[in-house]
């Protein structure tokens, strides 16, 4: 896994209390962040992720998601299997889908 330069954008499933603290210091590094959620005012999107406001297994929203990040992680290991062992094959997702 190569580092990340700053400007790059880092997709986020789940937008809470973890993805916030992680915008709040990723903001401060350079990055951006779009947060998939299903709640629009997460914490995540209220600390400077753009929200990407759709349920965790959206079709199109798992899209864009992955054709908008350099990267994608989840906060929480509630994210349904099947989303991030479909973002683990169209995306960078280093930690997989075998966690969940």
């Amino acid at each position: 896994m190569s580092a990340l330069s700053p400007g790059a954008t880092i997709g986020l499933l789940g937008g809470g209390q973890l993805a916030r603290m992680l915008t709040l210091a990723g903001t401060a590094m350079g990055f951006r962040f779009l947060v998939l959620d299903p709640t629009p005012g997460c914490p995540a999107a209220l600390a400077g992720a753009r929200p990407l406001v759709a349920p965790y297994d959206d079709p199109q929203a798992l899209q864009v998601l992955a054709a908008s990040c350099v990267r994608v992680t989840y906060e929480f290991e509630n994210v349904p299997h099947s989303t991030a062992k479909w973002l683990e094959q169209h995306s960078d997702l280093p930690q997989g889908s075998s966690l969940l």
